[in-house]
């Protein structure tokens, strides 16, 4: 993902979430206040898992052109991984500036009736500390996270804001859009789906899901 898209991604995330954080001046340290930064304080390469719980939820699926009959896909469960990444560093300054610290996810969502699941991955952002979003570039969209008082749990549901969120078939899977992928659409009938921090091992099919995907 380039640079730029990079930037399109957070702002869209921002834009869904709430206000733009309070920048810091010169000397001062602001604590943070957003629901990423509360969630995962920044450290390179640091991740959180975590499982979805409940029974199965059905979405809408968007189709363009709109069919006459609306498609919808279940999903058994979703796993999905928040890391803490950093842009590599600015060398071509005396002394070299740090990278900036961002955030990235990945996402992989098990479809009733199907082997190959679902994926995403892009980059998350948060103003607000309330709720913060994660999507993919190229307006995939967005899933909004809340975190649970009081326990360890978010609550992830579709944007009510950006209405859709993009996910692509894993190696051999199918899709409306060139056979690759699906929009999930916002349904207020939709239930947020608890998803429950995990051990880092339990996201295992996260990592398999993406190498079969680049194999």
């Amino acid at each position: 993902m380039t640079y730029s898209l990079r930037l399109i991604v957070l702002a869209a995330a921002l834009v869904i979430t709430g206000t733009i954080g309070l920048r810091a001046e010169p000397g001062q340290e602001i604590e943070p206040s957003d629901a990423l930064s509360l969630l995962l304080p920044h450290e390179k390469g640091k991740a959180l898992c975590y499982v979805g719980t409940g029974d199965p939820v059905t979405f809408p699926l968007e189709d363009i052109p709109k069919r006459d009959t609306q498609r919808s896909i279940t999903i058994n469960h979703f796993l999905f991984e928040v890391t803490s990444q950093q842009f590599d560093a600015d060398d071509s300054v005396k002394p070299p500036k740090p990278g900036e610290f961002y955030y990235s996810y990945r996402m992989v969502a098990q479809v009733v009736g199907m082997k190959v699941p679902l994926i995403s991955a892009g980059q998350c952002g948060s103003g607000s500390p309330d709720v913060f979003g994660c999507g993919s570039d190229c307006d995939g969209g967005t899933m909004a996270f809340r975190p649970i008082a009081g326990s360890d749990a978010l609550f992830m549901g579709v944007s009510s804001t950006s209405r859709r969120f993009r996910m692509s078939w894993g190696c051999g899977g199918g899709g409306a859009e060139g056979g690759k992928v699906e929009v999930l659409q916002y349904d207020p009938a939709t239930r947020n789906i608890r998803m429950e921090r995990a051990d880092a091992k339990m996201c295992a099919p996260i990592v398999r899901a993406f190498r079969k995907r680049k194999d």
